[in-house]
């Protein structure tokens, strides 16, 4: 089930304005519903990044992702380009297919994924997935807050990033899989890779939307440990 938080400056507007509001509301709406209906059950998505420690200087895994929890807000703003604001909340539980990889980490010899997209995506049956140790908490798993944030621009929810909430920074994987630019992922242009996520694009991404957008933070160096 989802929740709806609607802005109290939507609730005092004028009669005049609030039917343009309502419509930006109603659509959004829409948007939330299937939010919750995607995350119903279990996703996956093919992930790579930026690693030295492989032989190709990448590492790539296979995430998959469930969700509850999920609630939306609607703000007005002042802008001009952006007269609405809004997000979608989701606590997701994840796993990945990472220990059947064949690069390990160096410090402690254990599988971490694969040095290339081709083999990850051989591995997604439901025995091929653990539970990551730091989403285990007293034996159990946890779930990880995300917030999908999206701008109305030209008429359209545009999504503009997808933040984890406890730490205030891009959750890499589907930020990377939406074609929003987070290091040290990697937005995966290959042709087999975009089919395997072809399901979270056409979800999320407006049908205009071709071109990958610049970085959303500088450019940082490889990597010796993989994020996620």
């Amino acid at each position: 089930m989802w929740k709806v938080l609607l802005s109290a400056a939507l609730i005092v507007l004028p009669n005049v304005a609030f039917a343009d509001d309502q419509t930006v509301l109603e659509e959004f709406k829409v948007k939330a519903e299937q939010f919750s209906k995607f995350f119903a059950k279990e996703q996956q998505l093919i992930y790579g990044q930026h690693y030295s420690d492989s032989r190709t200087g990448k590492l790539f895994t296979v995430e998959s992702y469930s969700g509850s929890g999920v609630s939306f807000d609607v703000q007005k703003t002042s802008s001009l380009v952006s007269p609405y604001t809004a997000y979608i909340h989701v606590d997701l539980a994840s796993k990945t297919n990472e220990t059947f990889g064949n690069v390990r980490f160096v410090s402690s010899g254990t599988p971490c994924g694969w040095d290339n997209a081709e083999s990850a995506m051989k591995f997604t049956k439901p025995q091929h997935f653990t539970i990551p140790s730091y989403m285990i908490v007293d034996g159990k798993q946890t779930t990880d807050p995300v917030r999908f944030n999206f701008a109305y621009q030209d008429k359209k929810w545009v999504l503009v990033s997808v933040i984890r909430e406890e730490f205030h920074r891009p959750e890499l994987a589907i930020s990377n899989t939406l074609r929003l630019r987070a290091e040290p992922g990697i937005v995966l242009d290959d042709e087999h890779c975009q089919e395997f996520n072809k399901k979270w694009l056409d979800l999320l991404l407006p049908k205009s939307k071709s071109e990958v957008p610049p970085p959303m933070t500088p450019s940082e160096p490889k990597l010796s440990q993989p994020m996620k």
